[in-house]
């Protein structure tokens, strides 16, 4: 689920667009993406919060091959409403808005 809100966001920004596996040649950029945290942090009962960050590793096509041009990990959190599943749901996808934001950041100083 994460992986394609992150593709449906991108894909609408303008730097991104799907390349057919069948068509390597036209690949400029390939991002993959990995969870490296994700959780509620319940530990205050007044202020619960979500966690996330993801590593995202953007290389850039050369003539050797892919070679990385942003390698980071990006987090956030954010203070949930309360403690039940679909809050903290809510304050994931904040933070997840967050971490995109902060990547397209990076993304826009490479153009």
């Amino acid at each position: 689920m994460i992986s394609d809100a992150v593709q449906d966001t991108l894909g609408n920004t303008g730097f991104f667009r799907r390349v057919p596996v069948n068509e390597p040649s036209r690949i400029d950029f390939r991002l993959s993406g990995k969870i490296t945290r994700l959780y509620a942090d319940l530990q205050n009962p007044e202020k619960p919060r979500a966690v996330m960050a993801l590593r995202l590793v953007m290389e850039k096509q050369t003539k050797g091959g892919f070679m990385p041009v942003i390698n980071q990990v990006y987090s956030a959190s954010e203070f949930t409403s309360g403690k039940q599943a679909h809050e903290i749901v809510k304050a994931w996808n904040r933070c997840l808005e967050q971490v995109i934001k902060q990547f397209l950041a990076d993304v826009a100083l490479l153009i």
